[in-house]
């Protein structure tokens, strides 16, 4: 006969926003954030102006965890037409 063996698993909330919120963290998302907007923009179907200019990275320490952002803040009239999958494809920069 087999006898069955359970293992308890407590996850501790604030341990693991302290791991989320960590310097180490941050500089990781900090790089993969930069690497999506300079992804971005080497793929933006534009060649120069507002449109590559716009394209911004930043990491900020939020309550629970490390956030980063990358945002295209143009406001030239193409971006609002444009096909934003070239934006979504910069994604696969933030993989290691």
């Amino acid at each position: 006969m087999t006898r069955s063996h359970i293992t308890k698993i407590v996850i501790h909330g604030d341990g693991i926003r302290d791991v989320l919120r960590s310097d180490g963290v941050r500089r990781d998302i900090d790089r993969r954030t930069r690497a999506v907007a300079a992804a971005a923009r080497a793929t933006a179907p534009v060649d120069t102006g507002e449109t590559k200019d716009s394209i911004t990275a930043d990491t900020r320490t939020g309550r629970n965890r490390n956030i980063g952002r990358v945002s295209v803040s143009s406001r030239d009239d193409a971006v609002r037409y444009m096909d934003l999958s070239w934006l979504v494809a910069a994604l696969d920069a933030a993989r290691d």
